[in-house]
């Protein structure tokens, strides 16, 4: 080889050498009993969801919305961010699956973006496969492309030969997509934290959890066959059976089983959710100190991980932060005592959403005692 080009090659060797090393030493985030790890540290972490960054980052002049988000997260020192990895249907605005294993590129891109500017930023992902909802073409979206789901109600999704095959086949193409941007595998990337099953899954009126348990083992087990790499969560709300027969999150009602569905030794990391003030939940502070303990008390039984994966509160009627802010800190609180190993609040937006947000939304700096809370947490 001329020496000229021996110089050249032995420089690409360094440089190159220099960039794998970079990835190795941010490594991935591992479960370790109820801890989360980092290079054999503990990672405890203040997150944030922020659902729509991949739509919005399809196209290029609309990618400033992610870098704003992106950019006020590091300011707020959140290192986590919930999104979803999915859009399902052709009716959606820039939907990632037109159909059953019909990808369009630009918006695969636009999740290349998200990743590799949460990478650029220090920010871990999890990522969510889909949604129980119908938003974004969940659940709903999969019956209606199958042939054999007779009754096409939400049930049915669990158990349908079709939707459980599509289902496989949207998490291989998300796991083995080749990032545009860095030219890594999504399986390969560090800056992903987890993967999480689907959002909120419920099996109504199922009191044995049965369905919804079978479906959680299988597709975890689907996931960990592809990818070596990643820890998985289910997306769970954090419900009982035979717990309480009085409530609903306890009896069984929704086909979940915080501890059985946490138990399956594909799911690395256990979770659940707390809406106060919404969907039925209706309870007080204490009451949500209640529901968190009972849920960290258990994790520790299991020996895994917990994370609050989405908790948020509504602004007071006059627009202010008052109440919310008292659950924030509950939150806070409660987190740091019971040992929690994160939490990921409802939810962060850019600064021109206003007219979208539901009255939970969070903007950095405007709602400063807000900010000020998820800051002190360390």
């Amino acid at each position: 080889m001329h020496p000229r080009f021996l110089c050249v090659f032995l420089l690409l060797t360094i440089l190159t050498s220099t960039v794998f090393a970079g990835e190795g030493q941010r490594g991935f985030v591992k479960a370790k009993g109820t801890k989360l790890v980092l290079n054999g540290k503990p990672f405890r972490y203040v997150g944030a969801n922020s659902y729509y960054l991949m739509v919005y980052s399809v196209q290029p002049d609309m990618r400033k919305v992610a870098d704003e988000i992106f950019t006020d997260a590091a300011k707020m020192g959140v290192n986590v961010i919930r999104t979803w990895a999915f859009n399902n249907g052709k009716h959606q605005w820039n939907a990632l699956q037109a159909s059953p294993g019909s990808y369009e590129e630009s918006t695969f891109v636009g999740l290349d973006y998200v990743i590799a500017k949460a990478k650029e930023k220090g920010i871990y992902l999890v990522l969510s496969f889909g949604n129980n909802w119908n938003d974004y073409g969940g659940i709903k979206q999969y019956l209606d492309w199958s042939r054999t789901a007779v009754n096409k109600e939400n049930n049915e999704f669990f158990t349908d030969i079709n939707t459980r095959q599509y289902y496989k086949d949207h998490i291989k193409a998300v796991l083995e997509r080749q990032n545009t941007i860095t030219g890594i595998r999504y399986k390969n990337e560090p800056t992903i934290l987890a993967w999480e099953l689907i959002n909120e899954p419920r099996v109504s009126k199922d009191f044995s959890g049965d369905i919804l348990n079978r479906w959680i083992g299988d597709m975890s087990s689907y996931v960990k066959l592809l990818d070596k790499n990643h820890l998985v969560t289910t997306g769970c709300e954090g419900f009982y059976v035979n717990a309480n027969q009085d409530d609903w999150k306890l009896n069984g009602r929704e086909g979940g089983d915080f501890i059985r569905n946490h138990s399956i030794s594909t799911i690395d990391i256990a979770s659940f959710h707390l809406w106060p003030c919404s969907d039925n939940y209706c309870m007080t502070l204490e009451e949500a100190d209640k529901w968190i303990k009972m849920h960290a008390d258990d994790a520790k039984k299991m020996n895994k991980p917990l994370v609050l994966f989405e908790y948020g509160e509504y602004r007071d009627n006059n627009g202010d932060t008052i109440g919310r802010d008292k659950l924030y800190r509950l939150v806070m609180e409660k987190t740091r005592e019971y040992g929690m190993a994160g939490t990921n609040f409802w939810f962060l937006l850019h600064n021109d959403y206003g007219r979208y947000d539901d009255g939970y939304g969070v903007y950095y700096p405007e709602d400063k005692s807000t900010v000020d809370i998820i800051k002190s947490y360390k």
